[in-house]
């Protein structure tokens, strides 16, 4: 089929399926009125569908990246660790894509009723033995041992996760067994429980005393719900100086600040935003402890939604808005990677055969074939190594995962875990070549298949999905604007927005060539050996005979999700 055959079969696609809501619509308006409302808008990286300078931003999910630095701290380099994400900021950005709203806890551990009692009171000192019967010393006092009864049931639940259950892992428990990578996805909900105990992470995690004694912190992000934020640090941390960085201008800068009038400790910073659909998607948190400073670079927006449901993931290859000439060129952007990985990167005759994989949640415009930027200015650095010529990428040797409409459907949050996924109709109808290239969202090694990609990483690995030569955890998707665009005949880079990345080189984790690799967080605990956690399975999943990417403003009448509804974006 031709790019111009399956253009128009996509618009006939979306033109009928129009129809059909329209129709729905007109029938039961009051529904579609509820539908819309339910959903709130997400990020997205398409300057085409930009309504305003400021006004484009994207949903990442992926790992946070962990330095310390100081006395009695390891070193910035090369610990690292990375996070995925998932509440909805008050404050919402209007863009193309929508996420669901959750007034739940994001605390995926929560307890149950008399464990949670338990814990919230004091052991008496007299223990199993204590003889007092007063009702009110019972609702005061947890006595552990063999008293009778639901409290005393819960006190022995106390006593055994005290003394060491797996389940009661710390943070930082969490945190060692996965050095020295120290890449982390978030925990997700209403996922089976093993799979959140090892090598995930929660913001709460993140932030608790266990980590270290907490003196001032910094986040840089594209969203902020700031109430939310607050309650994810401990209540003695609450009131500590925090510094917000973010791209927001107008309406949407003054109702942020509105969100934090209640919080005298809080200040902010405005990232400048010169070159239109620019957007601040950097997505990094600065730690200040009492002995050391650590840097978490993760792809999640600090909203609950965020670090909810959806994968999430945490060197640096970042980007920096504006048009980069002369030796600030090879600084940033994709000629960033690319430099770094003709000096350090895997040697060409080694990796000649190994396929590339992109995996991202959004897409922009890329042009009208896969030459026109694609493989050739990002394929290039994509591929570059040492002891080679850099030239184009080959199609055969590159995978790009992102979920396609039964990955959407099936999700954990349905057709509304979607909302992060803003890949919209009017932008693939231009560029119906790159499908091709397309793979499912694959992830039974972490259980997280039916939790929505939000992370964004790139990297090359063997055809047998053993080893990998690098490893890149990014905020940037896939999109002009995140990587640069060469121009002037290849004089200087054009970049719209900031996003920092953290890339992992085998030499610098005791590996000569390449990392052996696993998606099994269990195979990384319980090695002493260098091994690499990925967030998704390899080789990856190529799309078949009827499926179709994830269009984010297309209604889907046809089946409904895993909550029994359809999809009705707002017109």
């Amino acid at each position: 089929m031709s790019d111009e055959d399956y253009a128009r079969k996509l618009q006939e696609q979306f033109d009928r399926e129009a129809k059909e809501y329209d129709t729905m619509q007109k029938s039961d308006l009051a529904l579609a009125r509820h539908v819309a409302k339910a959903h709130s808008i997400s990020d997205s990286e398409d300057s085409d569908s930009a309504t305003s300078p400021n006004n484009t931003s994207s949903l990442d999910g992926s790992v946070d990246l962990f330095g310390e630095s100081g006395d009695g701290a390891k070193s910035l380099s090369p610990q690292h660790s990375l996070i995925s994400q998932g509440k909805k900021n008050s404050h919402t950005k209007q863009t193309d894509s929508s996420s669901d709203i959750y007034e739940a806890d994001t605390d995926v551990d929560d307890k149950s009723d008399p464990e949670t009692e338990a814990k919230s009171k004091p052991v008496c000192k007299y223990g199993s033995k204590c003889y007092r019967k007063n009702p009110s010393h019972l609702k005061e006092f947890c006595h552990p041992g063999k008293r009778k009864g639901s409290e005393g049931a819960a006190c022995e639940i106390q006593n055994k996760k005290v003394k060491g259950s797996k389940d009661e892992k710390t943070p930082l428990d969490v945190f060692n067994e996965f050095q020295p990578i120290s890449f982390f996805l978030t925990k997700v909900h209403d996922i089976p429980s093993r799979f959140n105990t090892t090598g995930a992470m929660s913001l709460k995690d993140i932030l608790s005393k266990s980590m270290g004694e907490l003196k001032e912190s910094c986040h840089f992000n594209f969203m902020f719900d700031i109430p939310w934020l607050v309650k994810q640090y401990p209540e003695e941390y609450r009131k500590l100086p925090l510094l917000l960085v973010h791209g927001d201008q107008g309406r949407d800068e003054l109702g942020m600040k509105a969100d934090a009038q209640h919080y005298s400790n809080i200040t902010f910073c405005r990232a400048p935003l010169e070159i239109p659909y620019g957007t601040h998607h950097t997505k990094m948190m600065l730690l200040l402890y009492s002995n050391g400073l650590r840097v978490v670079v993760h792809t999640a927006n600090l909203i609950e939604n965020d670090w909810h449901q959806k994968t999430q993931g945490v060197f640096i290859i970042g980007s920096v808005p504006g048009r980069h000439t002369l030796a600030s060129k090879q600084l940033w952007g994709h000629l960033k990677l690319r430099k770094v990985l003709s000096s350090q990167g895997p040697d060409g005759g080694l990796v000649k055969n190994w396929p590339v994989v992109g995996q991202f949640s959004s897409i922009g415009s890329l042009g009208p074939n896969k030459e026109a930027w694609l493989l050739s200015e990002l394929g290039q650095s994509l591929c570059a190594c040492r002891n080679s010529c850099v030239g184009s990428a080959s199609p055969s040797k590159l995978h790009l995962i992102f979920p396609s409409k039964d990955n959407i459907r099936l999700s954990l949050e349905g057709y509304n875990g979607g909302g992060c996924v803003p890949y919209s109709i009017k932008t693939a109808s231009k560029q119906p070549w790159l499908t091709e290239l397309f793979c499912q969202w694959v992830s039974e090694g972490r259980g997280r298949t039916r939790a929505v990609p939000h992370i964004k990483t790139y990297t090359r690995f063997s055809p047998d999905g053993s080893q990998a030569a690098w490893f890149l955890v990014s905020s940037a998707n896939l999109s002009k604007a995140a990587w640069g665009v060469l121009e002037k005949q290849g004089s200087q880079l054009m970049i719209r927005s900031y996003e920092l990345g953290v890339l992992f080189l085998p030499q610098f984790f005791g590996s000569k060539n390449a990392f052996p690799v696993t998606s099994r967080a269990e195979d990384v605990a319980g090695t002493d050996k260098p091994l690499l956690p990925l967030p998704y399975d390899l080789p990856p999943t190529s799309y078949v005979r009827g499926d179709r990417p994830w269009f984010c403003d297309v209604p889907c009448m046809d089946l409904p999700d895993s909550h029994g509804t359809m999809w009705c974006p707002p017109l």
